[in-house]
């Protein structure tokens, strides 16, 4: 994917298109006299409360995920992320990083694309949105997120964006307002027709406008070079550019070239090595760190496919994946708000091949936990009643894992953890330790029991429903049940497989347009776990 141009920094300041439609302008802030309280005073927004926003976000890969939301919303097939350090440079001709991260998204109209860069405007739309097999709300609804992570990332972000009817180029950028003084916050903003006239009717507004990214964005001289870069953007999508990535003595994302220890396909939050340990997985690059492995569990339901520096990255449907998993009901108490009904937690050995050669998972017991298909808590440790004794009671290491929708809770602005309305939170929290505990008791404590009565018996007991891989058809978006003890490292299942590679032959026929299949083994996991909790409380008294 190549979505780069050659800067030129001899170019002269151009901006004299002048085209024809409709005057782009500023979203009006103050009064007009209308309504009942229309000679009010209206207040702006201070151009520091940028850095104080951005503070929001205490972790790299929230933002990071935050851009990923919007391209999802935005009913992208396809979000790609990388960071440069070859094609960008300071004016001293010093290397200038560059986060990039490109989207083939619906685009966004000139208002809309003032508005995101504005705060608290959302447009995302209230129905469900269709992707792939699934139907979901959209996961962004305070119309903060693009401000607080890209901004938490970089001092500036320059926005080129195409719609089937507009393309345009905004700034946000905390070194234009700081240096061109003033209190507000001013966005630099052009738009074009599809066929490239400028839909600024005022030439002076066009030249303010140009001579501010020229000056502060330092990466393209002319109106010109801009139009060129809205050429990367095949039919409609966006691209974000964020320069001035943070560092604090070092930069907070970090990669090959500055660390041989980070894959060249991967991102680290830089840290000192005896940070290593302390996330959620040992022995190697625990998801609190890589990039690649946030982003691999960052959606229950991947239904868009992603890069990460040119390599597809593995998305799963984590849920489906788990081994011998066993499903349980919950019912949440819910005052005020909407009533969930019954909802499904999943409960599984996590597969070791998912977490990356030499890594397994810190805890015993933890969970991920999902707000509207969206990762809210990565392996969230879980504290039981077991404690440590847990590991060496089961032989073989495996860690256990619970996985839930948390839809009825709102998560918090930053999307780092859930709010605790009435403890709704908490009770949910004791819901997963009751249930992780009862998943063990049937999976690793009952086999052994049974096994020291009748040795024949333990394998029986603890296999569980056996399931195959899961693999996403990169045209369709759509999931395929590969056969049982298909390993998910695979080399058949390369980043470009397509439904009619499917190892069934009839399915791989009707390639993208058979139905996805169904995740059937619920039902026989259910019944599953009620025969085994009765097995339980017999061993219980018996113990």
């Amino acid at each position: 994917m190549d979505y780069y141009i050659e800067q030129d920094h001899s170019a002269d300041m151009g901006g004299n298109s002048t085209g024809s439609g409709s005057a782009v302008g500023p979203v009006q802030l103050s009064g007009t006299g209308g309504g009942r309280f229309g000679k009010l005073k209206v207040t702006t927004t201070h151009r520091d409360f940028l850095t104080s926003n951005a503070t929001s976000h205490t972790w790299a890969f929230s933002a990071v995920a935050e851009l990923c939301d919007n391209a999802m919303d935005a009913r992208a097939k396809e979000c790609h992320l990388d960071l440069d350090y070859e094609h960008f440079y300071n004016a001293d001709g010093s290397i200038l990083p560059a986060l990039i991260v490109m989207d083939t998204g619906i685009g966004m109209e000139p208002d809309v694309l003032l508005n995101a860069l504005g705060l608290g405007h959302s447009h995302k739309p209230n129905p469900g949105i269709t992707r792939g097999a699934s139907t979901r709300l959209p996961i962004g609804y305070a119309g903060n997120g693009l401000k607080s992570s890209s901004m938490h990332l970089a001092k500036d972000l320059l926005v080129f964006t195409k719609t089937k009817h507009t393309q345009s180029v905004g700034m946000l950028s905390r070194t234009f307002l700081e240096k061109s003084g003033g209190d507000s916050i001013r966005v630099p903003l052009m738009t074009w027709d599809l066929a490239g006239n400028c839909l600024i009717r005022d030439r002076e507004e066009v030249s303010q406008n140009l001579d501010a990214i020229k000056e502060y964005a330092d990466l393209w001289g002319t109106e010109a070079r801009l139009k060129e870069q809205l050429h990367y953007i095949a039919s409609t999508g966006t691209i974000l550019i964020m320069t001035g990535l943070k560092q604090e003595g070092s930069y907070e994302l970090t990669w090959h070239d500055a660390d041989p220890r980070v894959p060249e396909d991967d991102l680290w939050l830089h840290s000192s090595a005896s940070d290593i340990g302390s996330g959620t997985a040992h022995g190697g690059i625990p998801v609190q760190r890589s990039l690649r492995r946030y982003l691999e569990v960052l959606y229950k339901e991947p239904t868009m496919v992603m890069t990460l520096c040119g390599i597809n990255v593995r998305t799963r449907r984590v849920a489906a994946s788990l081994q011998q998993r066993l499903h349980y009901d919950y019912r949440p108490t819910v005052t005020g708000g909407t009533d969930p009904g019954k909802v499904k937690i999943t409960v599984g050995f996590y597969p070791e091949e998912g977490l990356g050669e030499g890594q397994r998972l810190e805890h015993t017991f933890s969970a991920l936990m999902y707000y509207h298909n969206r990762l809210i808590t990565p392996f969230k440790y879980i504290s039981t009643t077991k404690g440590k004794s847990a590991e060496t009671q089961d032989p073989r290491g495996r860690k256990a894992v619970a996985i839930v929708d948390v839809d009825w809770i709102k998560p918090v602005h930053n999307k780092q953890e859930f709010r605790d309305p009435g403890g709704a939170y908490r009770t949910l929290l004791a819901k997963l330790k009751e249930t992780l505990e009862l998943f063990w008791e049937s999976r690793v404590i009952l086999p052994l029991h049974e096994a020291a009565k009748q040795p024949s018996s333990a394998a029986k007991s603890g296999e569980g429903v056996e399931i195959g891989t899961w693999v996403q058809c990169v045209n369709c978006l759509k999931w395929r049940r590969m056969p049982p003890r298909t390993k998910f490292t695979d080399p058949t299942f390369d980043d470009d497989w397509e439904c009619s590679q499917n190892p069934d032959k009839s399915l791989a026929k009707k390639a993208c347009s058979a139905d996805q299949e169904p995740d059937e083994d619920e039902e026989q996991e259910r019944r599953e776990h009620k025969k085994l909790k009765n097995s339980v409380k017999e061993m219980r008294k018996k113990r």
